[in-house]
């Protein structure tokens, strides 16, 4: 049964109808325009109490070769990075632990083993934290 003299049964789109931003898109040679790279923003700042109960916190749990980074920038939470030779997952949440008995704000505590690559939120702390 030849199909010679019949239509198809699909009705293909004349290129007119095909509409300006698909053609914008495929015809276009150019590379969009780069964006620039956002502006660091300063953590927000802790007091000196603060600041010396979390560091030693941080290293009588974690270790005392730990480096403590504050990088958050909200006030109504702690966000900070650990960069420590361990990183389990127990000792973290201990730490945490024992920083709400003093601190009572939700608390990010984000660990990285030194020598790994960074990945994530570490990158912003690293980028904009500030070191205890």
């Amino acid at each position: 049964m030849s199909n010679s003299g019949r239509r198809p049964y699909f009705r293909t789109r004349p290129v007119a109808e095909v509409g300006t931003h698909l053609v914008r898109c495929l015809c276009s040679d150019a590379m969009p325009e780069a964006k620039p790279p956002l502006q660091p923003v300063a953590p927000w700042p802790l007091s000196d109490a603060e600041a010396a109960f979390i560091k030693e916190t941080v290293q009588r749990v974690l270790g005392a070769d730990t480096v403590v980074r504050n990088f958050g920038s909200d006030p109504t939470r702690l966000d900070l990075h650990v960069e420590t030779i361990t990183t389990l997952r127990l000792e973290l949440d201990e730490c945490i632990g024992h920083l709400w008995c003093r601190i009572e704000k939700p608390i990010s505590l984000i660990a990285t083993k030194r020598g790994t690559r960074v990945q994530g939120t570490a990158k912003i702390a690293y980028r904009q934290g500030v070191i205890l």
